[in-house]
């Protein structure tokens, strides 16, 4: 006997995504007699094949086959399952949603009363706390006329995969997937049917959309990019041409809502705008339709889009669908500079705290009302007050240093609304999830940068004699193995110098006070008098190292852990050679020629370098290993595809 019932499920790399469908489906095959279910796997490079085949494997109804090269679109899987399909219904399921059988059953039963060819319903959306019934479609009558259960259909429905088909409908009208759309497949899909059908409605929710995020983020691999705007431009084009057969205006009907999933996906996917005469050939469909398009009653940003588009203001509108990400905290010296390059990508704005817990409170909520992404610099006060105000639509990020895995605040957050937690250090990664217990899955390393072209360099050969050290405070910075080493290489030539930039530990109170501190650094100076290098050591304050780095020929890196030390890096992009020891992550950020186990190793290396010669060939490693993996560039393309996007914007 033939099936009831054959559930069509594309998939593709959803490895970590399909156990609740699968789950689903037993519970379907449990209540509904004489079910196939057909998957169809497009190529995928995760495990996700092998977990259906394992499911198949003891469920004799159901098959599944992997189509042999990955064709970006599930038209082409749906059309290939529906080949096979040998129910009497046909129902499409998406492998990361889940069917429900009370829906289903309710569908089958208004089919065979009615002899429809095509049966929608209402969907559940699950946000992981509760589920919000969708698509309901308001006082339906299955005896109106076919055309006004129609136009009810592409008023109130999204273009949703599922619905209940009559598969001989299907193949008499023969009615298949558009295989050249990547999105809006659906909607062809859906009016070619309606056309044709005579279309019932069920009550009963058929299937739960999931939107709960997995492993606590918000993918950032969606695009909304020329490719896409095409698609919409074409399915939009087809819907009109199909729906006017039947004398009903499409745009009129769904084009405010079409329009609006639009702007929405090109704020939260697009990256860097679209050309100029990608966004014409929208401004041009979109005027055919202008009286239309003028009534759509949007909130005040997308009718501004709306505007831009129909008065074809290209730059606006190109500002315009940029998401909104608003930076917040103390001491933003490492971010501010990146800002002019974030904002090809951004609107940006700042919200600079005067503390770690102290900031203007009213500013700070007029720009979170106007903020689609927050990025917090510092684990600290900042990121408390975002976790706990920051709205469900909002996505949260907050870049972590190493001095905030000292302080209390990370165990304060509201874990719930943080999307991404972004080290600076691949050595933090694992010490930030031990001290704070996050998720690994929001956990990431995106390194600090250096403006590279911005250093000034020296060719004097004089300055391989000259040694640096980028803060001597406090004691973990290793000020006391600097000085050995100057010792040591003074011993064998007389020319070398040691210079701090930074303040001087008797400038600082908090160094006087401690008294481990001052014993440390009152020993420092015991050991400059002792070996007579008083007149060989240099303090000269804070300075601009861009360009007082450039005679220095080795800035020394002999801290007892760091989080990324950016002097360290610095040196290299001086064109100069950075000594390090082998502090926790040192190797995984910089060439390990560049760390010693000791301090002979060291001195040995410099001495070698008294040939110019010498110290040029061995910095030039350095400074390409700073260009590749640190320069503006490089953070800028790592931040946005890190940074998670927005869950929705208004």
């Amino acid at each position: 006997m033939e099936p009831l019932l054959s559930v069509i499920v594309p998939s593709y790399n959803v490895s970590s995504k399909i156990f609740e469908c699968f789950s689903s489906l037993d519970d379907l095959n449990n209540r509904v007699e004489r079910l196939e279910v057909i998957f169809v796997d497009d190529k995928s490079t995760d495990d996700t094949y092998e977990k259906v085949l394992d499911f198949s494997s003891t469920r004799e109804w159901v098959s599944c086959i992997q189509l042999p090269v990955n064709t970006g679109t599930p038209s082409v899987p749906r059309n290939e399952a529906l080949k096979k399909a040998r129910g009497t219904y046909v129902f499409h399921l998406d492998s990361d949603d889940m069917i429900l059988p009370d829906g289903i059953l309710a569908e089958i039963a208004i089919a065979e009363r009615t002899q429809a060819d095509v049966v929608r319903a209402p969907l559940l959306r699950f946000d992981g706390r509760s589920e919000l019934k969708m698509n309901v479609i308001p006082e339906w009558d299955e005896t109106m006329p076919r055309i006004e259960r129609v136009r009810k259909v592409v008023r109130f429905h999204s273009t949703t995969v599922c619905g209940l088909y009559r598969r001989k409908f299907l193949e008499d009208e023969g009615i298949q997937w558009p295989s050249d759309l990547r999105l809006a497949e659906d909607a062809i899909f859906l009016y070619r049917a309606l056309i044709k059908a005579n279309v019932q409605y069920s009550s009963e929710p058929d299937f739960r959309y999931n939107t709960v995020k997995v492993g606590a983020n918000t993918s950032s691999t969606q695009q909304y990019q020329k490719r896409e705007l095409d698609n919409h431009l074409s399915a939009w084009r087809r819907s009109t041409d199909i729906l006017s057969k039947i004398g009903i205006d499409y745009f009129g009907l769904r084009g405010q809502v079409a329009l609006q999933a639009a702007f929405q996906n090109m704020i939260r996917f697009n990256r860097g705008g679209f050309a100029e005469e990608d966004f014409r050939r929208l401004s041009l469909f979109l005027n055919e339709f202008e009286p239309q398009v003028r009534a759509f009653t949007y909130g005040p940003r997308f009718a501004q889009l709306r505007d831009f588009v129909l008065d074809g203001k290209y730059s606006e509108f190109q500002e315009a669908i940029k998401i909104r990400l608003l930076i917040a905290g103390y001491d933003l010296r490492f971010i501010l500079p990146a800002i002019p390059e974030l904002s090809r990508y951004y609107q940006v704005c700042v919200d600079e705290w005067s503390g770690h817990d102290s900031h203007d409170e009213a500013k700070s909520r007029r720009l979170l009302e106007w903020a689609d992404s927050i990025h917090c610099e510092w684990m600290l006060g900042n990121a408390v007050w975002y976790s706990k105000n920051k709205s469900p639509r909002q996505s949260l990020a907050i870049r972590l240093h190493r001095f905030e895995t000292t302080k209390d605040y990370g165990n304060q957050l509201y874990r719930s609304s943080v999307d991404k937690v972004i080290t600076i250090a691949p050595g933090m990664f694992e010490e930030t999830q031990t001290v704070f217990k996050f998720d690994r899955e929001i956990v990431t390393y995106v390194p600090n940068y250096i403006q590279t072209t911005e250093y000034v360099t020296s060719s004097d050969p004089s300055k391989v004699f000259n040694l640096v050290m980028v803060g001597s405070i406090p004691i973990r910075k290793g000020y006391r193995r600097a000085l050995e080493l100057l010792r040591q290489l003074k011993e064998v030539d007389p020319r070398y110098s040691l210079t701090v930039f930074g303040r001087r530990p008797d400038e600082l109170g908090w160094v006087i006070n401690d008294p481990a501190e001052r014993e440390y650094f009152a020993e420092c100076e015991r050991f400059v008098e002792t070996n007579g290098l008083s007149s060989s050591v240099h303090f000269e304050g804070w300075v601009d190292t861009k360009t007082e780095l450039a005679d220095k020929g080795f800035v020394l890196s002999l801290s007892d852990a760091e989080g990324s030390h950016v002097a360290a890096a610095e040196g290299f992009a001086a064109s100069n050679i950075t000594l390090l020891r082998p502090w926790a992550g040192a190797e995984y950020m910089y060439p390990n020629q560049y760390i010693f186990e000791s301090l002979a190793d060291m001195r040995d290396y410099v001495l070698e370098c008294r040939d110019f010669e010498v110290f040029q060939a061995r910095a030039k490693d350095g400074a390409v290993y700073v260009e590749d993996r640190y320069s503006m560039e490089r953070f800028i393309e790592l931040y946005t595809t890190t940074m998670p996007i927005p869950h929705s914007v208004p």
